[in-house]
């Protein structure tokens, strides 16, 4: 994205890149991977609403993504992003490939996942409006595993639970407990 007036006539004169790549694999025969890698470079004056953000639900490009749990109202911007997050999606297979008599036949699926990003501004004059963000420059990061089909009796409201747990020194949530809706 390019704003200059040399272009167009505008009011802007900014460069904002990004480059975001994601991989979704099946991992030895036990569920899917998915990879999600994003890096974003911003030149020039950015306006406070071209910024990279991430929050609650990881909009670092403006769309909702799988988010970070941890981060609550906090709101995170910068000129400079770096994302990266991991889910693998076991399904049901662990539990039925475990061989344990009660544990195969359990209906619950399981997931695991964990996400860091750094994000800042340099280079950057401050607008008013920074204020309203925070940055950190040292990787945020959080953990955490996702039960999911645990009322298959109530389908298709069936509920999934998440346990999130944030493994960097910021000052947002320690833990997110949350309950879902998840597919039957």
């Amino acid at each position: 994205e390019v704003a200059s007036p040399s272009l167009i006539p505008n009011d802007f004169d900014f460069g904002r890149y990004s480059l975001q790549v994601q991989r979704h694999q099946r991992t030895l025969k036990l569920g899917i991977t998915t990879i999600d890698a994003l890096v974003g470079i911003t030149t020039g004056t950015v306006p406070p609403q071209r910024y990279f953000t991430i929050d609650f639900g990881m909009r670092a490009l403006g769309f909702q993504g799988g988010g970070f749990k941890t981060l609550g109202d906090t709101s995170f911007a910068g000129n400079r992003v770096l994302m990266l997050s991991v889910r693998h999606d076991f399904d049901r297979l662990l539990f039925a490939k475990s061989g344990l008599p009660l544990i195969r036949h359990l209906p619950f699926t399981l997931s695991v996942y964990g996400g860091m990003f750094a994000i800042d501004f340099v280079n950057h004059t401050p607008t008013p409006s920074d204020s309203a963000f925070r940055t950190t420059s040292s990787p945020y990061t959080e953990a955490g595993f996702a039960l999911g089909n645990l009322t298959p009796f109530l389908a298709p409201l069936n509920l999934g639970a998440h346990f999130t747990w944030q493994l960097s020194s910021q000052s947002t949530r320690r833990f997110q407990f949350g309950l879902s809706l998840t597919r039957p």
